[in-house]
């Protein structure tokens, strides 16, 4: 088809007809979309007298993801960062002395033997302001010791204290004690001289037994 078929207006002309049978006009109104391929249009009308167009050949069928590109250079590994300076020890705390180690309490005799030795006072001394006598005292603690005067009364007596005395026992075995009388035990003595004396002993080993005896003195 030459350029003398195209003539007036385009709009009366009839529509031409290819080989294939399919006219211009039908051919631009169609889908537009090729099997297995995509037409890119390289002219700004269809049918331009320059190519219609090229054909793109799908190498990946179905698949709507495009090839992947190649993969990038990796970069470099940055330095490692330098070791800090180690931190200096401190000095080491002095040790402090051990304490002593206090005794260790032990007895081989009963509370009943301890008792009864308490409890066996004899060369008993009565003066006027004291009062000594021999203890027979079996391990070692701590003693104190009172003396009271029992003054007779209609029913019964009244106890009048004349002394007191305190001492660390550390050896067994008969100790002399002296009490001393307080200046109301000498008077109530000296008002007294027939009344009964007592002397009462308070004692503590080192295992922490207590004992209490009492001795009657009698004038």
């Amino acid at each position: 088809m030459d350029d003398r078929d195209v003539t007036g207006d385009p709009g009366d002309q009839e529509p031409g007809v290819d080989e294939e049978g399919l006219t211009r006009r039908r051919f631009v109104t169609a889908s537009g979309v090729a099997v297995g391929a995509v037409i890119v249009w390289a002219s700004p009308f269809p049918f331009a007298d320059a190519a219609i167009g090229q054909v793109i050949r799908a190498n990946t069928g179905n698949d709507p993801t495009g090839p992947t590109g190649p993969t990038g250079a990796s970069g470099t590994t940055g330095s490692t960062g330098s070791t800090g300076p180690t931190a200096s020890t401190g000095p080491t705390a002095v040790t402090g002395t051990t304490g002593t180690t206090g005794t260790t309490g032990t007895s081989e005799l009963t509370y009943g033997e301890v008792s009864a030795g308490l409890g066996r006072i004899k060369d008993v001394h009565i003066k006027a302001g004291s009062l000594a006598f021999t203890q027979d005292i079996r391990e070692a603690g701590t003693a104190h010791w009172w003396v009271f005067l029992r003054v007779p009364r209609d029913h019964g007596h009244v106890t009048v204290r004349l002394g007191t005395a305190h001492h660390t026992i550390v050896t067994a075995g008969e100790h002399r004690i002296t009490v001393s009388f307080s200046e109301k035990g000498r008077r109530e003595a000296r008002r007294h001289p027939h009344a009964e004396l007592s002397i009462d002993t308070n004692f503590v080993d080192e295992l922490g037994r207590r004992f209490a005896v009492a001795h009657h003195v009698h004038r």
